[in-house]
């Protein structure tokens, strides 16, 4: 299964590739992005005050620091919990199944 990123991952990685200052094409290379979605983060992120331009090269902020390090946080305690919810879910549409066959419904009472 491929796992999509969301514009929470994708702001990371932009903000984790221009850590020690970098241009476009770096930026674009390590964080695995198109020209097109680069630019649109880019953007997001320069006005959100998490990067900041200074020609030719693009460097994180305090406010990009601080969010890079939140993130990290908030991602680490989802993928921790990420496994055992996925197996809840499982357990509960196993359970689900077995409602729907047709054996099993007369010995409801």
């Amino acid at each position: 299964m491929v796992k999509y990123r969301d514009s929470l991952d994708i702001t990371a990685a932009v903000l984790e590739a221009a850590d020690a200052g970098a241009r476009k094409t770096r930026i674009m290379f390590q964080a695995n992005l198109s020209y097109k979605i680069l630019g649109k983060y880019l953007e997001l992120a320069v006005d959100n005050g998490f990067l900041a331009f200074t020609n030719p090269n693009y460097e994180v902020t305090k406010t990009g620091q601080e969010f890079l390090a939140r993130y990290k946080l908030v991602n680490d305690k989802y993928s921790k919990i990420q496994w055992p919810l996925q197996e809840i879910n499982n357990e509960r549409k196993s359970l689900e199944q077995l409602c729907l066959k047709p054996e099993h419904k007369t010995s409801i009472k």
